[in-house]
């Protein structure tokens, strides 16, 4: 039965060795989910996105994923990330079939407890050998490039330069000019102040409230698919755009309906939005 058995990759390397293994899987006629849940990799999409995806054909990038944005490439909200976590089980849940095989990126950590887990342990032999279980592989890796994040959020905008990508109109990233669009930050960043507080009373901060929030130039944000603030939480994303200035977007959607915009914590520096958009 797949689909109690997920292949969890870890150690470094791993993107390579998991676009390898859906690649070849999906040649065989394999159904094959890809989940992420480690928002420093950005192997779907780009750091501080985590997603499933389900293997249709070999190198589909972007097609039949589902993304939510945690907005940060560190786990500093722990609530928020759980209930993105949650989320995506409900998506798995609804996708898998008994003949599913699941590839899991999920976060380095030392618990192997899992007996549906298979573990495939890329070019760490200290963490291969601390995994005390039968069900481990090991895949030897002497040189491995940590994923560039600034590569990575080019690549969505811009394409990956190749040629099939260059011609291709979804890469072609244009500056839309939208009114009335809500941006809104999940979590407190920020403890307030013991004299605003009544007297006796603790500061804490609330990982999930939901709030309206001002954007910062070249700032990457999130188009939910939230009709409410209730919903934003809960829902997937449509889209991510770079807010430039004002009511200026970069997106790579000429149409772009009115939403809901979810914030995060990723911002360009200008030498990091002139690299990305240099060719």
């Amino acid at each position: 039965n797949n689909k109690k058995r997920v292949y969890k990759v870890l150690g470094h390397g791993r993107s390579t060795v998991v676009k390898t293994l859906s690649n070849i899987l999906t040649r065989l006629g394999h159904k094959t989910v890809i989940t992420e849940l480690d928002p420093s990799l950005g192997y779907l999409c780009f750091p501080g996105v985590l997603g499933v995806k389900k293997m249709e054909q070999i190198n589909d990038q972007y097609d039949n994923s589902l993304f939510f944005y945690y907005g940060n490439d560190k786990i500093e909200n722990k609530e928020y990330y759980d209930v993105i976590c949650k989320n995506i089980d409900n998506v798995k849940e609804k996708i898998l079939t008994d003949d599913t095989i699941q590839i899991l990126l999920d976060i380095q950590s030392d618990n192997f407890d899992n007996e549906n887990f298979f573990y495939i342990v890329v070019g760490d032999e200290t963490l291969f050998h601390s995994i005390n279980k039968k069900n481990k592989f090991f895949i030897p890796c002497f040189r491995y490039k940590k994923i560039d994040k600034l590569r990575k959020i080019r690549e969505y905008f811009y394409g990956s330069n190749k040629k099939s990508d260059i011609n291709n109109l979804s890469y072609t990233p244009i500056i839309i000019k939208k009114k009335g669009l809500k941006p809104l930050q999940i979590g407190e960043h920020f403890l307030a102040p013991s004299s605003c507080l009544p007297i006796g009373k603790e500061s804490k901060i609330n990982n999930l409230i939901i709030k309206t929030t001002k954007l910062e130039n070249n700032q990457i944000v999130a188009i939910s698919y939230g009709k409410d603030e209730k919903e934003v939480l809960d829902s997937p994303i449509k889209a991510f755009m770079i807010h430039l200035t004002d009511d200026q977007y970069l997106t790579v959607q000429e149409k772009m309906d009115d939403g809901l915009i979810v914030s995060g914590q990723i911002r360009l520096l200008e030498d990091d939005f002139e690299e990305i958009a240099h060719f």
